[in-house]
Formats: structure tokens, sequence, C-alpha cells
């Protein structure tokens, strides 16, 4: 897509400014963000969402009332207003741009949260792992997403998610 050699794209919304920087792209300021299509009319956009967050973990070596005061210091309004392009915030003096509103519009719209499983996280892991060859043209759809079953099941199983 940055390249001009495709007229579509589904990209991550943290992407999405890479289209603009002349450094990497060739349609800067040619290309417009849009929520994801639905499958059928009316329905939901075929995407999902996720947030980053944080976790305190209970075994923590430290204090957890220290930890939380650090988060709440460097996610303060102010940190936000100096660092409103670098991603979408969730804060209420966040304003979106052009890059994040199509994010917005997506789960406004609809778009149901990504699994938060480990399995999920794993499986996700494994396309990503076996799809280069067939992006590549050097082997079918159905034998890379065999080739992604296999391993899935092997780290699922490592893991303790399957016997």
């Amino acid at each position: 897509m940055q390249q001009g050699q495709v007229a579509m794209a589904f990209l991550w919304g943290d992407l999405a400014a890479s289209m603009d920087d002349p450094t990497q792209s060739k349609v800067v300021d040619k290309v417009a963000f849009a929520p994801a299509p639905s499958i059928e009319a009316g329905g939901p956009p075929a995407t999902a969402f996720w947030w980053d967050g944080f976790v305190i973990p209970k075994n923590l070596d430290g204090d957890p009332d220290v930890t939380f005061q650090v988060l709440m210091h460097a996610l303060r309004p102010e940190v936000v207003t100096e660092n409103n392009g670098a991603t979408l915030w969730l804060r209420s003096n966040y304003v979106p741009n052009r890059y994040s509103q199509a994010v917005i519009d997506s789960v406004e719209a609809g778009a149901p949260p990504y699994p938060m499983l480990p399995q999920a996280g794993l499986a996700h892991g494994a396309i990503g792992e076996n799809i280069d060859d067939f992006l590549a043209g050097k082997e079918s759809a159905e034998q890379s997403l065999k080739d992604a079953a296999a391993d899935y099941r092997k780290t699922a199983t490592e893991a303790g998610y399957l016997n």
C-alpha cells in the first residue's frame, strides 16, 4: 500500500501514520482512512480491537502502591496532550486525529474486542510464523494453515492448553 502497489489495505491503527512518512511511503497525502467494512449490511465491522494495558502483579517485588502512582504519573493529562499523536489514548483530553478516527469509528460501530486469552495469542503467533510462504507464493493457503495448526497444537500442548 505504501509503495502504491495495492488500492486498499487493512492496517493496524498504529501503522497508519507511516502512510504520510515520505521516507517510507510513495503515497503521502493520497490515502484516506475509514472504519473497517462489515461482512453483511448492518453487521459489525470485520475487525477486532484491543487496548494496551497495565498489570500490577500480585507477587510484585516492590510496593504496588508506588507502581500505581508511577503509572498514573506517566498517564497524566499533560503527557497525553504532549504526545497526542503517538497513539490512541484512553483519556478524556485525547483529541482523535486522521489516523485514529477510523479506529474509533470501528469500535463505535460494534467491532468486538480481540479475545485476550493466551490461546488466542498462540494462534496469532502460529499464523504469523507460517503465512510468509503463502504470501510469497511458495505454498498454498491450505498448506500454510496446516503448518500453522501444527505449530499451534505443539505450543498449546507445551503450554498445557491441549492434551
